[in-house]
């Protein structure tokens, strides 16, 4: 059994801590009238929006940091396709502004735009089919030349 990295679980709890208030802040800044609740407000949107660069590194760091076999990256990208394409389906059949044709999902599926709410799985799918080429090429590649400018 593979130990947990604490300071990953912790930068977790944080983050998922951030994206909470963020949602929530988001809703009261845009309900608030120019107040002293709304300076605050601002300010504390201001602070919790590294969550998504925050989330975007974490999940960088830790697929690069472990081997994936070919079978276990084809089941992991396989399973974020099909989570993705479940969800998609729910929220197109059940969003009255999205009514259309099977052909019409097709399209804004491809194009990622059955719901702003699933664009962290786009980029996280983009990251699993990305990691063989940064594992093989770019991080040799990255470290070649940091040698060659220190």
């Amino acid at each position: 059994m593979r130990q947990k990295n604490v300071s990953f679980e912790c930068m977790r709890i944080i983050a998922f801590l951030m994206v909470v208030f963020n949602h929530v802040f988001h809703y009261l800044f845009y309900g608030l009238d120019l107040s002293y609740e709304w300076n605050v407000t601002a300010v504390l949107m201001v602070i919790v929006k590294p969550v998504v660069p925050l989330f975007m590194m974490m999940s960088g760091a830790l697929l690069l940091r472990r081997e994936y076999s070919s079978k276990e990256l084809r089941n992991k990208i396989i399973s974020v396709v099909v989570t993705l394409l479940l969800f998609s389906l729910v929220y197109f059949y059940f969003d009255p502004e999205l009514k259309g044709t099977d052909q019409t999902f097709i399209l804004l599926f491809l194009n990622g735009r059955v719901s702003n709410a699933l664009w962290y799985m786009y980029v996280y799918l983009g990251f699993l089919l990305f990691l063989p080429f940064i594992k093989k090429w770019w991080i040799p590649l990255m470290k070649k030349i940091i040698e060659a400018f220190f």
